[in-house]
């Protein structure tokens, strides 16, 4: 709520995120106005691609109208081999039994990031769903 966090955030993206930035490690969207303050700081940062993976589908349609180009939320499965929602056109799922292969995240095989991959697949709007090994 503080009005020099979105400031903020724009400058932290700026400094730290060269070409692409995931919002949250662990956590999820507050509210409405935690999401436009992050479609702000999006709009403020047209060359970088963002990826926001959440379960907050009543805040996410309610701003579903608003979403920059560079902005890919997610909406995430709520249980491991579950099926992906179906509220939202772009989708992450748990698996607990997965090989290499289309679509399987291989960061939990490179220490937990995109490692040597160049994975884009988070960030990629023609991806609609990206399977996660249980880790």
């Amino acid at each position: 709520m503080n009005h020099l966090w979105t400031p903020s955030m724009v400058f932290l993206v700026h400094w730290y995120a060269a070409e692409r930035f995931r919002w949250f490690d662990s956590g999820d969207l507050q509210g409405i106005n935690h999401l436009r303050n992050i479609i702000r700081v999006c709009l403020e940062t047209p060359d970088v691609l963002h990826w926001l993976p959440t379960r907050e589908r009543d805040v996410v349609l309610g701003c579903r109208d608003e979403i920059p180009n560079n902005l890919n939320i997610r909406a995430s499965a709520t249980r491991a081999d579950g099926p992906p929602p179906t509220w939202w056109p772009t989708t992450s799922t748990v698996v607990t039994d997965a090989g290499d292969g289309f679509g399987i995240c291989p960061s939990s095989r490179e220490g937990g990031s995109c490692g040597d991959h160049q994975c884009d697949a988070c960030w990629d709007k023609d991806a609609k769903n990206v399977a996660y090994r249980l880790h």
